[in-house]
């Protein structure tokens, strides 16, 4: 038998051909219409918007910004441009010696042309003198090489005192027995009243009053003060010496003074001036009077006053045997005299 295989296997596609031919266009489709719109209403605002003009944009205001207080620092400042020095020469301050000079219209040169002291001379006419009783618990220490004396505060000087003595071998520092004072006030300067430690105001043959005694006056600043409370005082009648610290007796014996009559011990105020041995070996103090009998003694163009050991008298008693100096029993004298200082007063009385 004979098949038709033509018809069995065209008839299925004519079918799907049929239902092929049947199918709707896209465009038909709603979905696609439903787009079509939104996209063209998309574009008409666009279109709207870029048609309409549009006002500039304002800037947004700024917004305060808060800032912080910072702490108060000290202002800076420049510093001043240092000045050009300026050479200024030095102020000369005059010394104080100097001073004293310049006070007394003096120059250091003619204060040394001045009269010095020594033992053998004959001091100017003059110049003022001292007693006991104008005796001041005080011994002037000078200062300086010279120093100048007056007759009177604020006079013409008339003497150059030096600082030292040369009786001994070894200079001796000179110390002062002060019997006056004037303070200074109102801007002038003070005075000291010493004694003149060595000289004669007069020979003894020439005129026996003037020998013993001098002082004079030198400028407070040229010397330095300090207490004196010591003293020795010799009794003519009584033939003793005594040592006093101030108002206190430390000692009193029985010594030998000037033969009355042929050499006397002079009166008054004198003044301790060296500590030397004699030529007889002994101690002996010499003081700044000077024999009111005698020009001068052992072969000497002077005459001092002494205290110094001795004998040829009675211990008990004392006694006048001497050529005007005050002998003092050795023991007696190493006891109480030994120390004593240049400057210690010594007074003579009758």
């Amino acid at each position: 038998m004979t098949i038709n295989t033509t018809s069995a296997n065209t008839a299925p596609a004519n079918k799907n051909s049929a239902r092929t031919m049947t199918q709707k266009p896209v465009w038909k489709s709603p979905l696609v219409w439903v787009i079509g719109a939104f996209s063209i209403a998309i574009l008409a605002l666009l279109i709207n918007y870029l048609a309409t003009p549009r006002p500039t944009p304002l800037l947004a205001a700024p917004v305060p910004v808060e800032i912080a207080e910072l702490p108060e620092t000290a202002p800076v400042v420049e510093p001043e441009p240092e000045p050009e020095p300026v050479y200024e020469p030095p102020v000369y301050e005059p010394t104080e010696y100097e001073v004293i000079l310049a006070n007394l219209g003096l120059t250091d040169a003619e204060l040394a042309e001045l009269p010095r002291p020594v033992i053998n001379t004959i001091l100017p006419a003059g110049l003022p003198t001292a007693a006991p009783a104008d005796l001041l618990p005080l011994a002037a220490v000078p200062k300086y090489e010279l120093t100048p004396g007056v007759i009177e505060p604020g006079g013409e000087p008339v003497l150059a005192l030096e600082n030292y003595s040369d009786l001994v071998i070894e200079p001796i520092a000179a110390r002062w027995t002060v019997v006056g004072l004037e303070p200074g006030a109102g801007g002038n300067p003070g005075w000291v009243k010493v004694m003149v430690p060595v000289g004669r105001g007069a020979l003894p043959s020439v005129n026996p009053a003037e020998v013993n005694h001098q002082a004079v006056w030198v400028p407070e600043a040229a010397v330095e003060l300090e207490p004196e409370t010591l003293r020795v005082e010799v009794s003519i009648s009584n033939r003793s010496l005594t040592v006093y610290d101030g108002d206190e007796e430390l000692a009193s014996f029985h010594v030998g003074v000037g033969i009355i009559g042929r050499t006397d011990t002079p009166l008054g105020l004198c003044s301790v001036i060296a500590r030397v041995i004699i030529q007889t070996g002994a101690e002996s103090l010499l003081t700044n009077c000077q024999s009111e009998r005698l020009d001068g003694f052992a072969g000497a163009n002077w005459a001092t006053v002494a205290v110094h050991e001795g004998a040829g008298f009675s211990q008990a008693t004392g006694g006048a045997v001497s050529n005007g100096c005050v002998r003092v029993p050795p023991a007696k004298f190493r006891a109480y005299l030994d120390h004593l200082n240049v400057g210690t007063p010594v007074i003579v009385l009758p």
